[in-house]
């Protein structure tokens, strides 16, 4: 290590422990205050880990690429970073929103999606956000000013996480730069990627649409369950359950007003089984749904039941109906 590497050596290692504390930070408001205000906290597929820039990957930077640094402490934004990994990319631009607007940082944009598709069209790992984050209060950083504590947060889906770690294990920092054989496979798995995300986020889009048949009905048994169950919440729906249920049963369209009307009529019957006593299907809202069906000796309950048949008759025993006469 010559004189000058040894000084900016000397220098990033001073401040090395005050940019480990800060990235620690970092990762706990994301944790601890950004994303418990996010609804779905499913969407975080990678939790953030900071890691804090190697003293060789520091100097490469600062001398031996096409830069040139005036105030390299201050100018090197990303000396400690962490990642925030979500599914898709639409969900990119809500997690960048509440960083940005945190109180407990002050925060700049220094990489988006958007420019880099235009910058480097072909480069699909860089398509993440990056927001670069330091301290608000000095007092809090008595032996390091604080704008030098910068830490690098970069926003990326799973699809481009994992493209990134394959590209820059064997082109952006590895040995194979120029191997075209390598860059045309890359390229292909990009183009793949790039449409699956796409696909991934029609695939939610179209789950969410609140006026999908599948939708409109499992709304309005959750609605009529809560007759029965005024604290039962929407979260606690499942899904998995329901849509199984609901697959196996609803070849024909079901007519809500039908299903509403047996509701009512038959409310002190379905008052008295509707109890956690009888089992987990009488907790949720998709046995309003079962419970017409059995009522309506509809020969589906039994031809298309999706689950096990001592389930089945467990149902028909609560509702206090005959499973063998029917």
């Amino acid at each position: 290590m010559n004189e000058i590497e040894d000084k900016l050596a000397n220098e990033f290692r001073e401040i090395g422990s005050d940019l480990q504390r800060w990235g620690r930070i970092v990762d706990g408001l994301l944790t601890q205050e950004l994303f418990k205000e996010i609804p779905n906290q499913d969407l975080i597929k990678i939790a953030p880990s900071f890691r804090l820039k190697s003293e060789k990957s520091y100097l490469y930077k600062v001398l031996y690429r096409n830069k040139i640094y005036a105030e390299p402490l201050l100018e090197v934004e990303d000396k400690v970073g962490t990642r925030v990994v979500v599914l898709k990319s639409d969900q990119i631009d809500l997690i960048g929103q509440r960083v940005l607007s945190y109180e407990g940082w002050i925060a700049k944009i220094t990489k988006e999606p958007l420019q880099q598709i235009e910058d480097q069209p072909k480069m699909f790992d860089y398509q993440s956000l990056h927001i670069v984050v330091y301290p608000v209060r000095q007092e809090e950083w008595s032996s390091t000013k604080k704008e030098i504590l910068t830490c690098e947060i970069q926003i990326r889906t799973l699809l481009q996480h994992a493209f990134a770690e394959v590209s820059h294990d064997s082109t952006y920092k590895g040995a194979y730069r120029n191997d075209s054989q390598l860059h045309r496979l890359l390229a292909k798995s990009m183009a793949l990627m790039e449409s699956t995300d796409d696909y991934f986020c029609q695939v939610y889009n179209l789950m969410a649409d609140e006026r999908r048949n599948y939708m409109v009905l499992t709304n309005e048994l959750i609605k009529l369950y809560k007759e029965f169950d005024p604290e039962f919440s929407k979260s606690s729906v499942d899904y998995d359950l329901t849509f199984k249920v609901y697959e196996s049963l609803g070849s024909e369209p079901i007519n809500v007003n039908e299903l509403e009307a047996f509701i009512h009529k038959e409310n002190k019957d379905l008052k008295r089984a509707i109890r956690p006593k009888n089992g987990l299907l009488f907790e949720q809202p998709i046995i309003l749904l079962i419970a017409y069906f059995v009522y309506n000796n509809d020969p589906a309950i039994k031809e298309k039941w999706p689950l096990t048949q001592d389930s089945l008759k467990n149902v028909y025993n609560s509702l206090n109906m005959s499973f063998d006469h029917y």
